[in-house]
C-alpha cells in the first residue's frame, strides 16, 4: 500500500497524539491514586485519634473507681453510651479503609515495589482480622445485658488492648505512609519521565517533518533555480510515491523536456534546409510526445497541399494530394490557434468543422488530432499531430506543442 503524503502526515500526527494521550492517561491515573491515597492516609490518621480518644475514655473511667451506686448508674449510661458510638464509628472506619485500600488502581502499581504492596496487603488483612477478634472478645467481656454491661471487664479489655487491633491499627498506618510515599516519588518521577518522552515525541516527529517534507521541499527549489539559470536536464533522485514525489517526477520531466525543446531550438536554428528541419521536429516530437504522424499542411490557393513528417506507417493515399478545399468547413482553424480533435467527440463538435474533422479522422487513421496554426509575418500553415492511442492528447501535450509553434513556424515558413 501506497500513502500519500497526506496520509503519513496524519498518521504521524495520529500516533503521537495517541502516545502523548496514553502518557497523560497514565500520568492523570496516578495523581488520582495519589490523591486517593493522601485521603485514605488521613482516615487512618482519624481512626488512630479516635483509638488514642477510646483509651483515654477508657482510663479516665478507670481511674473514677470505685464507685458509689449513683455515680456508677451516672457513669454507665455516659461512658457506655460513648463507648458504644466510638466502636460502632471504629469498625466502620476500618472496613472503609479496607475498603478503599483493595479498590486501589492496581494500573499504578507498576511503578511501586511489589514487596511494599505486599506488606500492606497483609497489614491491612491483619487488620481486618484482628477487628474480628476485638468485637468478639468485647462482647465476651462486656456481657449481654445491656442494662448491666461489665464496663470494667470491658473497660479492661480495651486498655490491655488483648485482640492487638489498636497496634496493628498504627502499623497498617505506618506501612501505609510508606507506600503514599513511594506513590508520591513514583508519581514524580513518571510525570518528569512522561515530559521527556513527550519532548522526544515531538522532537521526532519534527526530524520526521524535516526528512520527509521540509528538506524535499527545499531540494526541489534549489532544483527549480538551477534550471532557472540555464542548468536543463537537471534531475531530482526521489523513490518515494508521494506528492513530493510526484512533483519531483514532474519536475524531472519540466527538466528534460526544457533540455529537449532547448536542443530542438539549436538544431532548427542550425538546420540548412526545410527538409532537415522537418527531421529535426520528426526526432524531437515523438521523444517529447510521441506522435504518431506529424504532417505539414501550406496553402496553395484554393486547397492545402500535405507534406509528411514523422510516420510509422506509409501515408501513399494522402501525400502530395489535395487534402481540402479552403471553405468554410475549415474557418474555425483560420480564426482560432489550435483545434484538438478526438474520435469520441467527433460528432460532437460545431457542424462547421465536423466535416472536416471526420475527414482528418478518416484520412489519417487516428484517434486523436491536434491542429496547430503556425505563422510567421504574412505566412500561414498548420500541424497536424496525430496519435492512435485511445489515451490521445491531454493538456501537458498540447501545451508543449503550443510553445513550440513559434520554433516551428521560424523553420517551416
Amino acid at each position: 500500500m501506497t500513502f500519500g503524503l497526506k496520509q503519513k502526515l496524519l498518521s504521524a500526527v495520529t500516533l503521537a497524539l495517541v502516545v502523548i494521550s496514553l502518557i497523560l492517561w497514565f500520568s492523570n491515573q496516578n495523581i488520582a491514586q495519589l490523591s486517593a491515597d493522601i485521603n485514605l492516609s488521613k482516615d487512618l490518621s482519624k481512626l488512630e485519634q479516635l483509638i488514642d480518644l477510646m483509651q483515654e475514655q477508657s482510663t479516665q473511667y478507670d481511674q473514677n473507681a470505685p464507685r458509689d451506686y449513683e455515680s456508677y448508674n451516672r457513669d454507665l449510661k455516659v461512658f457506655y453510651t460513648q463507648l458504644q458510638e466510638n466502636l460502632a464509628s471504629m469498625r466502620q472506619m476500618i472496613n472503609q479503609s479496607a475498603h478503599h485500600y483493595y479498590n486501589r488502581n492496581s494500573t499504578t502499581n507498576v511503578l511501586l515495589d511489589s514487596m511494599l504492596l505486599e506488606q500492606n496487603n497483609q497489614a491491612f488483612q491483619q487488620m481486618e482480622q484482628a477487628l474480628g477478634t476485638f468485637t468478639q472478645g468485647f462482647a465476651e467481656q462486656i456481657g449481654d445485658d445491656p442494662e448491666e454491661p461489665r464496663l470494667e471487664w470491658g473497660n479492661d479489655y480495651i486498655l490491655a488492648d488483648t485482640a492487638g487491633l489498636f497496634g496493628q491499627i498504627e502499623t497498617t498506618h505506618r506501612v501505609f505512609e510508606d507506600l503514599v510515599q513511594a506513590q508520591q516519588k513514583a508519581t514524580v518521577r513518571f510525570n518528569w519521565l512522561a515530559v521527556g518522552l513527550v519532548a522526544l515525541l515531538l522532537l521526532l516527529l519534527y526530524v520526521w517533518f524535516n526528512q520527509s517534507i521540509v528538506k524535499r521541499i527545499i531540494r526541489v527549489a534549489k532544483a527549480c533555480r538551477e534550471v532557472s539559470l540555464g542548468n536543463y536536464g537537471l534531475k531530482i533522485k526521489d523513490a518515494s510515491e508521494d506528492e513530493i514525489g510526484q512533483l519531483v517526477a514532474d519536475f524531472n520531466q519540466l527538466s528534460g523536456r526544457s533540455q529537449s525543446i532547448l536542443s530542438l531550438l539549436k538544431q532548427l536554428h542550425a538546420a540548412p534546409s526545410q527538409q532537415h528541419a522537418m527531421e529535426v521536429i520528426k526526432t524531437e516530437t515523438q521523444a517529447i510526445v510521441n506522435v504518431s504522424n506529424a504532417y505539414f499542411l501550406t496553402p496553395k490557393k484554393d486547397s492545402y497541399a500535405v507534406q509528411l513528417i514523422a510516420s510509422n506507417q506509409a501515408q501513399k493515399g494522402l501525400l502530395g494530394k489535395t487534402l481540402v478545399p479552403i471553405d468554410s468547413t475549415i474557418d474555425g482553424i483560420e480564426q482560432q490557434d489550435h483545434i484538438h480533435i478526438e474520435d469520441v467527440l467527433a460528432h460532437t463538435i460545431a457542424n462547421q468543422q465536423a466535416h472536416f474533422a471526420k475527414y482528418l479522422l478518416n484520412q489519417v487513421n487516428a484517434n486523436a488530432i491536434l491542429v496547430i496554426k503556425i505563422k510567421q509575418q504574412h505566412q500561414t500553415g498548420l500541424l497536424l499531430f496525430t496519435k492512435k492511442s485511445k489515451r490521445g492528447f491531454d493538456e501537458s501535450h498540447i501545451q508543449t506543442l503550443l510553445s513550440l509553434g513559434p520554433l516551428f513556424a521560424n523553420a517551416l515558413l
